[in-house]
């Protein structure tokens, strides 16, 4: 996966390879091979975003909350889907050898751009549907992805430019990353 930002909103893409085994889906989203994110924004390990695309180019989105109780995932009542009028900015692309999807999250939906050096908690997933069910999680716990406290920490901030010096023989070579 590759993530970036500008002023308005973060990026995130996928690329998986291998075709997908299931492209559509009857009742729930998760039942086709899907990509998601899911963002915590302010990182306080109780609330996130879930956003997903299947592999036919269907988005869905939900705000998620954990009871603040427990440590388990309990759904009851805590879920809140995303009008599509609010996000459904996802694409899915399906290759010869694979397929690609690309989300555009735009930072209202957020609550905001973090603040730089503020991080925020981030996890992506990849669900492949061949009838064992496998999926790939960036930071993989056994929590499972809908684990507010378990995400990775993602930094929105620019790095700072990286001065390489290198002798190469008697000529010195110089370059700003």
């Amino acid at each position: 996966a590759q993530i970036a930002c500008d002023d308005d909103a973060l990026y995130v893409r996928f690329c998986c390879a291998g075709l997908p085994a299931q492209t559509t889906f009857t009742t729930n989203y998760y039942r086709a091979d899907s990509l998601e994110v899911f963002i915590s924004p302010d990182n306080d390990h109780h609330h996130y975003t879930q956003l997903a695309v299947t592999a036919g180019g269907h988005a869905v989105g939900f705000r998620q909350s954990r009871p603040l109780d427990s440590q388990r995932w309990e759904r009851k009542l805590k879920g809140e889907p995303i009008p599509e009028s609010e996000w459904s900015d996802a694409t899915a692309t399906i290759t010869s050898d694979g397929w690609q999807a690309q989300f555009r999250i735009p930072f209202t939906l957020l609550g905001g751009r973090p603040t730089t050096g503020q991080p925020i908690g981030l996890n992506l997933m990849r669900g492949r549907r061949d009838g064992l069910w496998p999926t790939t999680q960036w930071n993989a716990t056994h929590h499972g992805p809908h684990a507010p406290w378990a995400c990775g920490s993602l930094y929105l901030e620019s790095a700072p430019p990286v001065h390489v010096e290198q002798e190469i023989g008697r000529a010195s070579c110089r370059a700003r990353v």
